[in-house]
């Protein structure tokens, strides 16, 4: 895939998700579509930003997408991964010789679900809930998940419990935590 066709289909993946970013706010941001993948010697799931990508010093919208940038997931979510200033120091790079510039990789379990199918889930990094709706009516819906255990709490779940911020990977938890606040 030549320049020209690289740019075009990533223009069409940020049109897809354009009237979400305006309604969170995010006109001054960068959409980077990337391959979430698992690189020889890692063991977990990540996308990889290039260097002058994070020396931006600002939040990445991303979607993941093939080598071809078809979106791969079909609920076209969005992610947002929060800009970290140690990211030299935090995140492996790539070692591979066939291609000159650096990757970091960053790890999948480090964004921040923003949408699917451009329904938000978060407005300005909390969730978003229906107002109308009791904590105790939310926790009656079907869809909310049977009982979890306490050996399957991950220290990010923990930290959003400490922190009372919506950073868990576990969507109905940050639901709980919004709504107590």
């Amino acid at each position: 895939m030549d320049t020209s066709q690289k740019k075009k289909k990533v223009a069409e993946l940020k049109s897809y998700h354009q009237t979400t970013l305006e309604r969170i706010g995010a006109g001054d941001m960068l959409f980077v579509p990337r391959q979430a993948y698992k690189p020889h010697g890692l063991n977990e799931i990540v996308i990889s930003f290039y260097a002058s990508e994070l020396k931006t010093q600002k939040d990445i919208y991303t979607e993941f997408v093939s080598k071809n940038y078809e979106p791969e997931d079909p609920d076209r979510t969005l992610w947002k991964w929060r800009y970290n200033p140690y990211w030299r120091e935090e995140y492996a790079k790539s070692d591979d010789p066939v291609i000159s510039a650096v990757r970091y990789y960053i790890p999948v379990s480090e964004l921040v679900l923003v949408s699917r199918n451009n329904e938000l889930v978060y407005t300005k990094d909390k969730p978003k809930i229906d107002t109308n709706v009791s904590l105790t009516n939310m926790l009656k819906k079907p869809e909310t998940p049977k009982e979890e255990l306490i050996s399957d709490m991950t220290i990010r779940d923990f930290a959003a419990i400490i922190w009372k911020e919506p950073v868990s990977n576990k969507e109905w938890l940050n639901i709980l935590i919004n709504s107590v606040q």
